[in-house]
């Protein structure tokens, strides 16, 4: 059981306790502990969005500073169309916003 699944059953067992309560006792950030407890987020939810890794994000970032070198600005679809040959497949239209 990690501290997250314990202040969990903290608060089951004690409904009237307010979060800066459990965030104190379970050593969790408030926003943090709120979030995960309430479903906003997950601990994962970033990382599971990501299509590209870190090293292909600065491929494509070190692509887009070189056209606007020579003053030659990107559309979102060339970008996309960078990112899905670095990924090796096909991003969603509105993959760039």
């Amino acid at each position: 059981m990690d501290q997250f699944d314990a202040a969990a059953a903290y608060k089951d067992d004690k409904p009237s306790a307010t979060w800066q309560e459990i965030s104190n006792a379970f050593d969790i950030p408030k926003t943090t502990l709120f979030g995960r407890l309430t479903g906003r987020h997950t601990s994962h939810e970033g990382a599971a969005k990501k299509r590209l890794s870190e090293a292909q994000e600065k491929v494509l970032v070190s692509k887009i500073n070189q056209y606007a070198s020579f003053n030659i600005l990107l559309t979102p679809k060339e970008v996309r169309g960078i990112a899905e040959m670095l990924a090796g497949e096909k991003l969603g239209v509105n993959w760039v916003s």
